[in-house]
């Protein structure tokens, strides 16, 4: 399931107001990005 998915299915069971969606999907991709960026930073060269 992707996070859309996953933000969804908690506004739809009622778990997530709708309007703090949109902030909360942000925040799940947010930290996925900030954890490639830190596995991209420590990567070796070469």
């Amino acid at each position: 399931m992707n996070e859309m998915q996953a933000v969804a299915d908690e506004v739809v069971r009622g778990r997530l107001p709708i309007e703090r969606a949109p902030a909360e999907l942000d925040q799940r991709v947010d930290a996925m990005l900030e954890k490639r960026r830190w596995m991209l930073a420590r990567r070796q060269p070469g």
